[in-house]
């Protein structure tokens, strides 16, 4: 969650300095990012729990050279795609499996972060969804190439996904979204 969260915040300036024209929303989108994460962070401290950074770097490090990838050659839509749909989907998904098994502390920032990741989820659709027929080419090709390191991710996982039954709710979110 911390990771996850802090490459948010980082995608969102990237992505506010790829669309200047959408640069205080996604400046907004970063710092409630940025919020989100100190909230795991406390929720972290409570519960008396180190979190494993090196391993969190790993698993998103895929999706994170991807992103870097695109931003670097100004494919907006491709980073549109790892931020606004696939990381907020999988952190929503993942958000919403967590809560029934949070203790109150966690539970409560938990279900104040999910609502706010929805509004993250919006802005992408919404931009992709207005740009689509010169986006769908990029868009293809995106999900050619980093669906499958989801499935990779997914598989990481597939232990703790499986204890907490979120693997399927969360492929059925990310197929949905890219559909």
């Amino acid at each position: 969650m911390i990771e996850g969260e802090q490459e948010a915040h980082e995608n969102y300036i990237t992505l506010a300095q790829l669309l200047p024209e959408s640069h205080d929303e996604l400046i907004r989108l970063s710092k409630m990012e940025s919020r989100h994460k100190k909230g795991f962070e406390a929720c972290g401290r409570n519960l008396q729990v180190t979190p494993d950074l090196e391993f969190a770097k790993k698993f998103f490090s895929g999706l994170h050279q991807n992103f870097q990838t695109a931003a670097a050659e100004g494919k907006v839509v491709t980073c549109l795609l790892i931020q606004s749909l696939i990381i907020e989907c999988f952190a929503i998904a993942a958000y919403n499996i967590y809560i029934p098994v949070a203790d109150d502390f966690a539970r409560k920032i938990t279900e104040g972060v999910v609502k706010e990741e929805y509004s993250h989820l919006n802005f992408g659709e919404v931009w992709l969804k207005e740009h689509f027929t010169e986006a769908k080419a990029e868009l293809e090709l995106a999900n050619r190439q980093n669906l499958p390191i989801v499935w990779k991710m997914l598989n990481q996982v597939e232990g703790d996904a499986h204890t907490m039954q979120w693997k399927k709710m969360l492929g059925r979110r990310l197929y949905d979204s890219v559909r």
